[in-house]
């Protein structure tokens, strides 16, 4: 993993998508290219709203949403602003991280490709991204929000092109960061289905959608040798040299995300689910 399609080609404006399933290493993947000078993260675009009503979680600046300056600017030059909730439509409106896995009618749109039915989000995104790299004066902006229907339902940007990270952790691994095991075997399998409908899902539509487009990274090969697949990224995107990855620090205006976003943070590998794993999913050690 972690191989770069041939052909793949960066226009004027480009949106990095950091496409994911929660508690996956999305964050710290951000984290590491926003050590670019060409890059500025904007954290979980798809949130920016929902934070400015409910304030859970800090801005990467420390303050909170709607009491941000550049967030401030931003939603002020929007034609509609927050004033509707367009933006947070895949996301539960008082839970972070409730994003539904299973949308019928969306898998539908996905299979094949309708896109009609969802302008007002298109446009809405569109004029959000094309603010924001007015505002901060740079030609790649970093968006985790990691959820695949929103991947396909801004696919179609003008004159913005979209590359996407897909980094996916294995599957115990996954299932200790979301759930420490807890909840018992019935619990466990809802997740380990939940994990293999998204690899599913998401590889169908990088696949199809962006074939040549895509940079796929398992997060423990991340973790081990992160400079490796951060040159990656920089030697396609024509990036300045990334800063050392020893110890990974944030100070942009990114939205939600992981607590780490708030520290600096020295990148190693967490293997702490190897000593917690419970019998029952014992079987599952070398999947």
């Amino acid at each position: 993993m972690g191989e770069l399609c041939e052909e793949f080609e960066f226009f004027m404006r480009t949106v990095i998508y950091i496409l994911s399933s929660g508690r996956s290493g999305s964050t710290i993947l951000e984290m590491a290219l926003g050590q670019s000078n060409d890059i500025y993260n904007v954290g979980e675009l798809q949130l920016l709203c929902l934070e400015a009503k409910i304030n859970k979680m800090p801005c990467g600046c420390g303050k909170s949403i709607d009491s941000c300056d550049f967030w401030g600017k931003v939603i002020a030059q929007h034609s509609i602003g927050c004033s509707e909730n367009i933006l947070g439509c895949l996301r539960n409106s008082n839970r972070h991280g409730h994003g539904k896995a299973f949308r019928l009618g969306l898998i539908l749109d996905i299979i094949f490709n309708f896109v009609k039915h969802h302008s007002r989000y298109f446009d809405y995104n569109e004029e959000l991204f094309n603010i924001l790299f007015r505002q901060t004066n740079k030609e790649i902006i970093v968006d985790s929000s990691k959820d695949p229907y929103r991947l396909f339902m801004i696919k179609n940007m003008k004159n913005i092109n979209i590359v996407v990270i897909h980094i996916r952790k294995k599957l115990l691994p996954y299932l200790y960061s979301n759930t420490k095991y807890k909840g018992g075997l019935w619990v466990n399998l809802r997740n380990i289905c939940r994990y293999y409908f998204n690899f599913v899902l998401m590889t169908y539509i990088t696949n199809r959608y962006f074939p040549h487009k895509t940079i796929n990274i398992e997060y423990s090969d991340f973790i081990v040798q992160p400079e490796k697949y951060i040159n990656i990224v920089r030697s396609h995107c024509n990036l300045d040299s990334i800063k050392t990855l020893e110890n990974i620090s944030f100070s942009s205006h990114a939205v939600s995300g992981n607590r780490t976003r708030h520290s600096s943070r020295f990148i190693k590998l967490d293997e702490k689910w190897k000593s917690h794993l419970p019998k029952f999913l014992s079987f599952l050690k070398n999947w």
